[in-house]
């Protein structure tokens, strides 16, 4: 399911996927008229800044061969409880293979291999990743802007 990124091929791929997370963030950052600038001038070079970090790690998601999506991640301490966790940075899966669990056994093989719990950012109230996230987790955290 998770493939580590080996050659540049891999490489440029798990970045498109990084970007395509990205639009999707500026798009429901422009409804809400939050100018929000870490996402102005994103490309490659901008997708691939913690790629070799400590405690960052990206992977490719595979299902029967086919590549279908990209994820990243970091291990932190939280600030809920002060325990070693996983936040997730990014997990896109292409639209044709959405609503198929995909995502969710992906963060489940994460959680089960790294035996931490998993927080997860959700910018701008997006509908389906919170959909998603209250689906699989609890929330914990809420940060509004007034």
């Amino acid at each position: 399911m998770l493939i580590s990124i080996t050659n540049k091929e891999m490489l440029i791929k798990f970045g498109e996927y990084k970007i395509k997370y990205i639009d999707i963030l500026k798009k429901y950052s422009k409804e809400m008229k939050i100018d929000d600038i870490r996402l102005d001038d994103y490309n490659l070079e901008k997708a691939f800044n913690n790629i070799g970090l400590d405690n960052y790690y990206e992977y490719l998601i595979e299902i029967e061969g086919e590549i279908i999506g990209g994820i990243e991640y970091h291990k932190e301490i939280s600030e809920i409880d002060n325990n070693e966790v996983i936040s997730l940075d990014f997990i896109f899966i292409e639209e044709r293979y959405r609503k198929k669990g995909y995502a969710t056994k992906t963060l489940e093989s994460i959680k089960y291999f790294e035996n931490k719990r998993i927080e997860i950012p959700c910018y701008y109230n997006i509908p389906d990743i919170k959909k998603f996230i209250q689906k699989i987790g609890k929330e914990l955290i809420t940060t509004f802007i007034v």
